[in-house]
């Protein structure tokens, strides 16, 4: 049951990360394939930096050409221009794996400049669960547990790191003030960032907890 009153947990300085509204549908709308014409299936596995295959096959959009948005999720990674591969790894280049696509749109045009697959593979515990309000849901075989009220974030995370994923919450995504800083100066459009403090329902995966025995 959710309380009426959320508990007030301060701020961070670090925000969650989100592709923007509406979400591009060039990009979204678009697959894969393999050297033979069939769609390749990338797995969703968070500990899976840049899936097999990716190297080689050819992203089709399901648009004809335009600019294209500064993020657009694919699963839980993110497909990008080369100006925000470029802001990210001047930031922290040890919290990004990319990858270089090979990047049609709808009819075979190539973008003006490279596009890449990145992921966010500094996984480390940010939510501090004193300050968290949570939601356990009985699942087969184990408890899951959800995210769905303000997340405390640790207040001893290093300055150093700008860009990370949450150890219990993977899906989440915090970047620093740094990162939002050179995204707004570059005027990339397609994302926004979310006050953990105000996060209510946005997670939607499950962590699923073995039960005790």
């Amino acid at each position: 049951v959710e309380p009426k009153i959320w508990p007030q947990i301060g701020d961070s300085r670090f925000k969650l990360l989100s592709q923007g509204s509406p979400v591009d549908a060039a990009v979204n709308g678009g697959d894969f394939f393999d050297a033979v014409g069939k769609v390749l299936h990338i797995g969703a596995d968070y500990d899976v930096a840049i899936p097999n295959g990716v190297d080689t096959a050819v992203f089709r959009a399901a648009k004809k050409p335009r600019k294209l948005a500064g993020f657009t999720k694919h699963g839980h990674r993110f497909i990008v221009p080369d100006e925000v591969l470029s802001i990210l790894t001047a930031l922290d280049p040890e919290a990004i794996a990319s990858q270089r696509l090979n990047f049609e749109f709808a009819g075979g045009e190539q973008p003006a400049s490279p596009v890449h697959m990145i992921n966010f593979i500094r996984i480390i515990d940010v939510v501090d669960f004193d300050r968290t309000h949570l939601m356990l849901v009985g699942n087969q075989g184990g408890v899951a547990c959800r995210e769905c009220g303000p997340i405390g974030v640790r207040a001893d995370i290093t300055a150093d790191f700008h860009v990370f994923r949450d150890s219990s919450f993977p899906q989440n995504v915090f970047v620093s003030p740094e990162v939002i800083d050179a995204l707004t100066r570059a005027k990339i459009k397609g994302w926004r960032v979310k006050d953990p403090a105000d996060h209510y329902r946005l997670g939607e995966h499950l962590r699923t907890l073995k039960a005790a025995n």
